[in-house]
């Protein structure tokens, strides 16, 4: 089993029935958590129970795409720096894709997402870097597995 390497972790928007790239990731963190009632009395001096409650999935990612679609005239689709900014506070299904550097393991998430909010860094090469911070909406459909 390999390494996943930045260049194989994509954030792919749906758009129309086909994914299409939004960028490339250097950094992706998915967090599923649980949330947890406690069932045990307060003050009885025993040890605290509790029962898992409602899941939730949020997460951050970093990554470069092109600072206008212009960049990529052949693509169908176009997504770019601007677009993102005009995806904040909608509801966008997106997908999540891995593979290690052997290209042998895959792994994907499938969920809908809210962009909470984005940060980026231009530079001279026109190469933009982006950070954005997401909040998911229903349960993500999670696979793996060999390619």
């Amino acid at each position: 089993m390999g390494k996943v390497v930045g260049t194989d972790a994509v954030l792919l928007m749906k758009y129309g029935a086909t994914y299409y790239p939004i960028g490339c990731a250097k950094s992706i963190n998915f967090e599923l958590t649980t949330e947890f009632i406690e069932t045990s009395i307060t003050g009885s001096g025993t040890f605290r129970t509790y029962i898992p409650s409602a899941k939730t999935f949020s997460g951050t990612l970093e990554g470069v795409t092109f600072l206008s679609s212009a960049d990529y005239p052949d693509v169908v689709g176009k997504f770019s720096m601007g677009n993102l900014y005009d995806l904040i506070g909608s509801l966008l299904q997106v997908r999540f894709y891995e593979e290690d550097s052997t290209n042998e393991h895959f792994l994907q998430k499938d969920c809908y997402i809210y962009i909470e909010s984005i940060s980026e860094a231009s530079s001279f090469d026109n190469i933009t870097t982006f950070s954005l911070t997401f909040k998911g909406s229903g349960e993500p459909t999670i696979t793996y597995g060999d390619i």
